[in-house]
């Protein structure tokens, strides 16, 4: 659906260029990425609305966005999945979320899972895709870049506990989240590699 519209719209958009018309597909593809994150974020926004957690649903989806850009993790193949599984883990963090009041159970849950996701990202960040191979330089930079990131994530994590602890939670749920994408998509790597074997 999405790549239907991203046609329609390079097409309509350029259809006099010629030079542009020979780039389409690039233009196409920079139109579907517009495109779902656009309905990535509609939909999280409206998921916000409906729980009642517009501000705790930002939090969530800046902390995932900027962190995956550079850990790597599971892909869905399509953009529908990818929405799917982007409003599940929303919904179930919101869920947490709302079933989990205790002051201290949320510090001692989100100083558990800054250490955790650190450690994970140390030892698995970068996850590569099978469509893009990194070279070992790229692999050492976007390890730094994650590393970095995550230690930014827990400074802010930390500011919130002081600010309001129910917003610094979101921070721990979103690294969680991210965490749990990027054991997934390991041990499916290794599950294909064993029956590639």
């Amino acid at each position: 659906m999405i790549s239907l519209i991203a046609k329609g719209v390079a097409d309509f958009l350029f259809s006099d260029n010629y030079k542009i018309k020979e780039q389409r597909d690039v233009y196409i593809y920079g139109i579907e990425i517009i495109i779902a994150t656009a309905v990535n974020i509609m939909s999280i926004l409206l998921v916000g609305l409906i729980f009642g957690a517009v501000i705790e649903s930002i939090i969530f989806f800046i902390t995932f966005a900027v962190l995956r850009s550079s850990t790597g993790g599971y892909h869905a193949n399509t953009y529908f999945k990818c929405n799917l599984v982007l409003v599940a883990n929303v919904i179930m963090v919101l869920l947490i979320y709302n079933i989990v009041q205790n002051s201290s159970v949320l510090l001692a849950f989100g100083i558990l899972v800054n250490l955790i996701t650190l450690t994970v990202t140390y030892f698995v960040v970068p996850v590569e895709s099978e469509n893009k191979p990194l070279t070992n330089s790229q692999k050492k930079k976007l390890k730094a870049k994650s590393l970095i990131i995550e230690i930014i994530c827990i400074i802010v994590w930390m500011i919130l506990v002081l600010a309001d602890i129910r917003y610094s939670v979101m921070i721990s749920l979103s690294l969680t989240s991210v965490t749990l994408s990027l054991i997934k998509f390991k041990r499916r790597n290794k599950n294909d590699e064993k029956q590639i074997s």
